[in-house]
């Protein structure tokens, strides 16, 4: 008398299974990867155009219900509440900047607000400074006037570069076509 044992089914894959499964995950992953480093980028540089556009509207509006004059301009890396640099350069924006409202002598009455420098993304202003007036437009003359802030990648094959422009009526609006950085 034989006694029938019953085949247990087989359990787990085999080696070809495996690497195929396996190199489809690597496709994906380096897929995955690639394109979310883009949309984390887009993030960054979102953030600080949007806050640096924020700010700009607080400046305005601030001299406006304050009736005096209030400068938006790049702030001492190493003591930020201190307020504006004193002898700032136009790369100095990414070290960080303040808002401040100046006395009826042009110094510095009292720091409004500040912002620490950014981290994802190169600022460069073509203005060393942007002053709003009380009636809500620009300061012409010394470091103040209509100009431009650039939002531009360290990377050389990042993503594209944003600018926040000023008007001389002390209006803000957002270009993001046709935007160039300098080489780095």
């Amino acid at each position: 008398m034989t006694i029938a044992v019953a085949r247990q089914p087989q359990r787990g894959v085999t080696l070809v299974e495996l690497l195929i499964t396996m190199s489809i995950v690597v496709i994906l992953i380096t897929v995955g990867v690639s394109g979310m480093r883009m949309v984390i980028k887009r993030n960054a540089r979102a953030a600080e155009v949007n806050t640096m556009v924020g700010h700009l509207n607080f400046a305005r509006a601030q001299a406006i219900m304050r009736a005096a004059n209030v400068r938006v301009c790049p702030a001492d890396p190493h003591d930020l509440s201190a307020g504006c640099d004193a002898a700032p350069t136009n790369g100095s924006w990414s070290d960080g900047y303040a808002i401040v409202e100046l006395d009826a002598a042009g110094g510095t009455a009292s720091v409004l607000r500040v912002q620490q420098g950014a981290r994802a993304v190169d600022i460069i202003g073509n203005r060393v400074c942007f002053e709003f007036e009380d009636d809500g437009t620009l300061k012409f003359g010394g470091c103040s006037g209509p100009g431009s802030i650039r939002f531009c990648d360290p990377d050389p094959d990042g993503m594209d570069a944003a600018r926040v422009v000023v008007s001389s009526m002390g209006r803000i609006r957002l270009e993001e076509t046709g935007v160039t950085c300098p080489d780095s």
